[in-house]
């Protein structure tokens, strides 16, 4: 059923992998590219709150969305303390956890790319910093400049302030 909704709601957005218990799906985070894990909190073996803290443990980068008909404070303060990104009561609003869900994709992926932006700015950054200890008072203004260019972008990018558009 819920996969069926998912399937008319998102089509060919997304693929759905399926695992029984949170132990499975912990395994399959493992061996397999998750961008986005949904699960209930009530789960045989490992329940959503212990699966969604291994996951984050694992990778804190994975958006982990948890569900439950259990709504009260504890179960809510668990999952939070577990790491969940979102918690949603049952019965779901299955429009609303379908934009979630994209957004946490569309998130885990802007923040990856981020990632890598930030990596390559400052190996940029290293190097230019290893040219002007080498010219030391000769360095060229451009150099100068570059520095503080790129030391503006990283602090921009930690920030979340980019010209980065979401449509």
């Amino acid at each position: 059923m819920i996969r069926f909704s998912f399937e008319h709601l998102l089509g060919e957005r997304i693929e759905m992998v399926l695992a029984a218990n949170g132990r499975d799906a912990l395994n399959i985070i493992i061996s397999t590219e998750i961008d986005v894990v949904l699960m209930d909190v009530r789960m045989p073996e490992m329940d959503g709150v212990e699966a969604c803290a291994r996951i984050k443990e694992y990778d804190r980068k994975i958006p982990v969305l948890i569900f439950s008909a259990f709504t009260d404070h504890k179960t809510r303060e668990r999952a939070r303390l577990a790491g969940a990104d979102a918690f949603m009561p049952k019965p779901v609003d299955m429009q609303l956890v379908a934009i979630r869900i994209l957004a946490a994709v569309k998130h885990s992926k802007l923040a990856s790319l981020h990632h890598v932006e930030l990596t390559n700015l400052s190996n940029r950054l290293n190097k230019l910093k290893e040219r002007r200890a080498l010219t030391g008072i000769d360095t060229p203004i451009e150099v100068l400049i570059e520095i503080e260019n790129i030391q503006q972008e990283i602090e921009d990018i930690k920030d979340g302030q980019t010209n980065d558009k979401i449509t």
